[in-house]
């Protein structure tokens, strides 16, 4: 009998083949699997939604700092504030929610990246059209009017 380089297998430990079946799912439920699933599912979902208010906090953060110190126009660092939130909501999705998905750093995150900024870029539109009419038409407050165009965009 021949054997070619891959194809012999040694017989593994107890431990060791036992801890490779729980991993695949061997011997768990199907339901059971299911389960387990959906609390991951559900467990991303709750993660997202904790950095939701983050991504506001950054956005309006930014937007202050740079509108204040630098004297810019309202909309020059609105859009820049948008960018800085969208990168860092980004870099927080793919660190901690979606980390346990991926074994390995994978070169996938560029055009994972670039979808996030093609969707990101029509919310930065809403968002930047509802605080000119906000704050340049109706002369509100920047703050209240950028959370209003967050608001906006978000839905």
């Amino acid at each position: 009998m021949r054997v070619r380089r891959g194809q012999l297998r040694l017989p593994q430990p107890p431990a060791r083949r036992k801890q490779a079946e729980q991993s695949r799912g061997v011997g768990i439920p199907r339901d059971a699997r299911r389960a387990e699933a959906r609390l991951t599912a559900a467990d991303e979902l709750h993660q997202v939604r904790l950095r939701r208010p983050t991504r506001v906090v950054v956005n309006n953060a930014v937007l202050l700092a740079l509108h204040h110190s630098a004297g810019l126009h309202y909309l020059v660092p609105s859009s820049i504030a948008v960018q800085i939130a969208v990168v860092h909501n980004y870099a927080l999705n793919e660190l901690w929610t979606f980390s346990h998905r991926r074994e390995s750093v994978d070169s996938g995150w560029v055009a994972r990246f670039g979808k996030v900024q093609a969707i990101s870029h029509v919310g930065m539109a809403i968002n930047l059209g509802i605080l000119a009419l906000l704050k340049g038409l109706a002369g509100l407050p920047l703050l209240p009017s950028n959370l209003v165009g967050i608001a906006a965009a978000a839905v």
